[in-house]
């Protein structure tokens, strides 16, 4: 089974339009606009930002040809799944150490 760490992160925050106003003037990211979702160019990164609904704080995402052989595959290896859609939907574990990853068929 063969992981990709995506470029894309999303950041699940209560209050959005302050965790953008954050990034983009107290750290000076821009707006990513090529998205069409409420994103930054965090450079090498993209963050896009959720209100809060799986976890708090950063989300990161992993890349895989098939996420159903991935589950089975992080399931048996000590990881909950906290919501799962399928190819094309929202695919949330956490590992076994806490870390948060939405699981990404390409």
């Amino acid at each position: 089974m063969k992981f990709e760490l995506s470029r894309a992160v999303a950041l699940q925050a209560d209050d959005v339009s302050a965790a953008q106003t954050f990034y983009t003037e107290v750290l000076g990211f821009p707006v990513n606009d090529d998205t069409g979702l409420l994103a930054v160019d965090a450079d090498p990164l993209t963050m896009y930002f959720d209100k809060k609904k799986y976890c708090s704080g950063l989300l990161m995402e992993l890349l895989v040809d098939d996420v159903d052989a991935a589950r089975e595959h992080l399931e048996a290896h000590g990881c909950e799944v906290l919501t799962w859609g399928g190819r094309g939907k929202t695919n949330i574990i956490r590992d076994p150490f806490g870390v948060h990853y939405n699981i990404w068929q390409r």
